[in-house]
Order: C-alpha cells, then sequence, then structure tokens
C-alpha cells in the first residue's frame, strides 16, 4: 500500500542567566496509508501478486476509501535553575496520538461479498431503503491526549542529597466507529445494519488522572559508596 510520512521536530534553549535556562520542545508526526487487509488466491491469480487495493471508486477495494492517517504530538516547556544548594527542574508537557480510519466493507471480498459495493443488507438512516449499488463502509478514531507536569528538585546536604519531586498528568480518550456511505464521502451518511441504532458500532471516551510524588535520600558513607533509600 501507498505511505506518505511527515516528521518536525524543533528545541530552543535560552539561558535566562548563568543559573537558569528555559527550554522549549515541540515535535509533530504524520502518517497516511492506504493499507490493504490482503488479496485472495483467485485475486492474485487474476491481478498479480502486488494487488491490493484498486481505482474502481466502485468497489469497496478502492484505494481511496481505504486509509489511516495518524498523528501524534510531543511537546514541554521546561525551566532548569539552581540557587544555594537548591536544584530545580520543572517541565510542563503534552502529548496525543490519534488515528483516524476509513475503510470499505470486506474490501478483498474474503467473505463472499462482491467487490461491486452491493449494500449486503444495510439501510439508510432515515428509512429503511437498501443502498444497492452504495458503497459500505466504516470510518473510526481512536485518540490519547495527555497534559502534565514533572517537577524534581533536588537538595545537597553536605556530601549527601535530598531528592523529591511530583509528577501529574490528566489523560483523555475517545474511540469510536460507524458505518457509512463511502460513495458520499462518508460524511452526513450513516447507515444502520438491521437492529444497529444509527450507524453506530462503537463509542466510548474515559479519562484517567495521575498524581505520584516520590522522596529519595542518598547518603554517602564514603567517597566510593552510596545508600539510595526512597518512597514514590
Amino acid at each position: 500500500g501507498n505511505e506518505r510520512r511527515g516528521n518536525v521536530f524543533a528545541k530552543f534553549i535560552k539561558p535566562l542567566n548563568e543559573d537558569t535556562a528555559i527550554t522549549v520542545v515541540a515535535m509533530q508526526n504524520n502518517t497516511y496509508q492506504n493499507a490493504s487487509p490482503g488479496a485472495t488466491s483467485q485475486q492474485i491469480s487474476q491481478y498479480g501478486s502486488r494487488y491490493g487495493l484498486n481505482q474502481n471508486p466502485l468497489s469497496t477495494a478502492y484505494v481511496g476509501y481505504n486509509n489511516d492517517q495518524l498523528t501524534s504530538n510531543f511537546d514541554y516547556i521546561g525551566l532548569q535553575t539552581r540557587f544555594g544548594d537548591w536544584k530545580i527542574d520543572n517541565k510542563v508537557y503534552t502529548t496525543s496520538l490519534a488515528h483516524n480510519a476509513m475503510n470499505g466493507n470486506n474490501p478483498n471480498g474474503a467473505s463472499g461479498q462482491t467487490l461491486a459495493g452491493a449494500g449486503n443488507g444495510l439501510l439508510l438512516s432515515g428509512g429503511n431503503t437498501a443502498l444497492g449499488s452504495n458503497i459500505a463502509g466504516v470510518t473510526g478514531l481512536t485518540a490519547y491526549t495527555s497534559y502534565g507536569d514533572i517537577l524534581r528538585a533536588t537538595r545537597a546536604l553536605g556530601n549527601d542529597d535530598l531528592n523529591f519531586g511530583l509528577w501529574i498528568e490528566r489523560q483523555l480518550h475517545q474511540s469510536w466507529t460507524n458505518n457509512v456511505d463511502l460513495s458520499t464521502g462518508g460524511l452526513g451518511s450513516i447507515i444502520n445494519q438491521a437492529g444497529v441504532a444509527n450507524g453506530g458500532n462503537q463509542a466510548e471516551t474515559s479519562s484517567m488522572n495521575t498524581i505520584q510524588p516520590y522522596v529519595e535520600y542518598i547518603w554517602r558513607p564514603t567517597s566510593k559508596w552510596s545508600i539510595t533509600p526512597g518512597l514514590k
């Protein structure tokens, strides 16, 4: 299948003085692919071993109806400073991953359905009219987004160090898939299977909060030995 990738990464460090600096990091990744579920032995015999998708917009195996778009990012702003016997490192960050997908219904015909795009018993959401030659398919999204803060502090105590800090994060998740008529671009054309309301196959949201403090003490009884008890 066809695949295109794009990646951007940037990092900027700005010293404010000899003891303090601000760091800004941004990363963006994009992937677009036309993924094939594979071909049957009959298709390989007819079209060759490299067959997967086709250029026929009346087929559920049309390349324009079978694609995945994945985007992700990682960004943070960090502050590093030291004063006296203290060292502070704090980062505020966000990260995300999203997968948008569109697929024709049984594009390789392995379950006995034809590639011509017959309705296969699917119904229009506004009534009971069979789709006929319309193209049955599925669109979906899975997305994760996190926001957080990581604080690390160190206090020098003679030859020893006291380290402590806190990690706080909020994570959001959403996921859904819908039955659609791909011949109209999959927009505003949700369709129903018998007994399935509103064309929806699955929809869910969730969230998670994390609060995790820690503390540890680095004891150096000699210049060659250190003992580190801690709690998290």
